[in-house]
């Protein structure tokens, strides 16, 4: 064991980033008829919300006054070039409509 750990150190696994085999379009087309229709149960609808209300709760999060004051003095007397400053201004008008 010790001689496989050391001549696959440094090494990365073959996987890494692979999330399964590829499926083909038929496929797909049979597991989206098999589970067309199904109704889930309450309690497994009540689970799906459950984990769905978790996941958004992890992405709210509040930045002391501290942190504010420290990003702040960062930011201050820094120079945007126009291109910079047009698309800023761009942005904000896209985001008013």
């Amino acid at each position: 064991k010790l001689k496989i750990s050391t001549a696959n150190k440094g090494k990365t696994n073959s996987n890494k980033g692979k999330n399964g085999k590829p499926v083909s379009e038929l496929t797909k087309e049979k597991l989206r008829l098999l589970n067309k229709g199904k109704k889930l149960s309450d309690e497994t609808r009540k689970k799906m919300r459950e984990a769905q209300i978790a996941r958004h709760a992890n992405n709210k999060f509040t930045v002391s006054q501290e942190t504010k004051d420290k990003i702040r003095a960062k930011l201050k007397g820094r120079k945007l070039s126009e291109e910079t400053k047009l698309k800023m201004s761009l942005s904000r008008k896209l985001k008013t409509i």
